[in-house]
């Protein structure tokens, strides 16, 4: 119950009629019942409050008609009943709504949902660590330290950098260890994720960096594109790229220098810094050194790239068409001939370090549900 004070109801008024309305001097509102005042008026309405809010005298002098009720155009014809009918009557209610089931789903978010549910654990979550000294501590320490050695390895094994002696004049930049769970599309955890990242906003315009913008996919792009997948039942792929920053290289007029990554300073060259060969997680420009790499390598395999979307790519073949769409290192692959959508991803594949996820499930918040030929 809201206790709303002051509140005056004029259920009759019109603000272009020229009739007034009276109104009680003081109307307070709990629970409204209807009641009719044989001798006054045909119908009117009566405010009657809980008896666990108030005392048993309140009660009664709630069940008092108003000397100036407000009229109301119902029809239905009720009975004044005295003070301890009503507080029968409260309490009736009262224990009828305590008895009352309560429903599995009342608001339907069963059918919204498809069924998913997050079931990720809150201990996971609390986890997370924010530095080293964190991991020795956490009762996961030992995974947490085999995903930050992935992700070294990674970088080592796709040349990221070259130590070096720091120029003069020249300032490295600054770069932190970051450690996420990751769960999947239903909020079920999936693995611990370590990641480098360089501290960009370091980063001085024109002498680390140029141009920075890297156009994404359009959100009504990506529901056009789901929308012609569930009108002609095709088949729509998910593919995700690894480190997909860690695949570009930088411009050869651009130098950066980054320290050493906390924790794996190469023994004997403590006095030395990573020159960058590739982009890497944090910098300006990493999303557009991405970006023009991808849209290389997919002008070089035949697809072009749609005029007014530069992120949905169309390869056309005969009657055969594939349409790819790019999402930063999400990439979806549909088409009306699967064996061109099979060799779109081996072609990914062989290029670059990729994830098949299969049939698309889940995409920048859009559940895609596959039944048979069905797409919903």
């Amino acid at each position: 119950l809201f206790d709303c004070r002051s509140v005056k109801f004029t259920e009759d008024f019109v603000p272009a009629d020229e009739k007034k309305v009276q109104f009680n001097d003081q109307v307070t509102t709990h629970q409204l019942q209807e009641y009719e005042d044989t001798d006054d008026v045909e119908s009117t309405s009566t405010i009657i409050i809980p008896r666990e809010q108030v005392s048993q005298d309140s009660v009664g002098a709630s069940t008092k008609a108003p000397e100036s009720p407000i009229s109301t155009n119902q029809s239905n014809q009720g009975h004044v009943s005295d003070p301890e009918q009503d507080e029968g009557a409260i309490s009736s209610d009262q224990d009828s709504s305590d008895s009352e089931v309560e429903l599995e789903n009342p608001t339907g978010l069963e059918a919204l949902s498809g069924g998913h549910h997050q079931v990720f654990s809150v201990d996971v979550i609390n986890d997370t660590p924010q530095s080293f000294a964190d991991i020795e501590a956490s009762p996961n320490k030992q995974a947490w330290l085999d995903a930050t050695q992935d992700e070294y390895n990674s970088l080592l094994n796709n040349g990221t950098w070259v130590l070096t002696d720091l120029p003069p004049g020249r300032k490295a930049l600054a770069c932190k260890w970051l450690w996420r769970n990751k769960f999947d599309a239903v909020g079920r955890f999936t693995k611990y994720k370590a990641r480098l990242i360089i501290k960009g906003f370091l980063q001085r315009y024109g002498l680390d960096y140029l141009e920075i913008f890297a156009p994404v996919l359009r959100y009504n792009t990506l529901r056009l594109v789901l929308f012609l997948v569930a009108c002609n039942s095709w088949k729509i792929r998910q593919m995700d790229v690894k480190t997909a920053f860690l695949n570009d290289s930088l411009d050869d007029d651009t130098e950066i220098y980054m320290a050493q990554p906390p924790n794996y300073v190469v023994p004997g060259t403590e006095g030395q810094v990573c020159k960058l060969q590739k982009a890497i997680y944090g910098l300006k420009q990493a999303p557009r050194c991405w970006y023009l790499t991808l849209h290389q390598f997919l002008v070089g395999i035949g697809f072009e790239r749609c005029v007014k979307e530069v992120c949905l790519y169309i390869k056309r073949v005969g009657e055969s068409m594939v349409l790819l769409t790019v999402y930063v290192d999400d990439i979806t692959i549909t088409g009306n001939n699967n064996d061109d959508i099979e060799k779109a991803c081996d072609e990914l594949k062989q290029r670059f370090e990729m994830t098949d996820l299969g049939q698309l499930k889940s995409i920048l918040g859009i559940q895609v549900d596959v039944k048979g030929n069905v797409v919903t």
